[in-house]
């Protein structure tokens, strides 16, 4: 699941489903990163690369 809210990575989470959280909307990284994603992205760039 790709989010940027601590109640989508906690969702994510629950449903043990990886997580990738974007830095381009509400939370910060080092409040997404509290969920251990396996990446946190700063850049649609980066979410690209991470995709791909």
């Amino acid at each position: 699941m790709i989010g940027d809210t601590k109640i989508d990575m906690a969702m994510a989470k629950a449903a043990n489903i990886d997580r990738l959280g974007v830095t381009m909307g509400v939370h910060n990284a080092q409040q997404l990163n509290e969920f251990t994603p396996i990446a946190t992205v700063d850049s649609y760039q980066q979410l690209a690369a991470c995709l791909l």
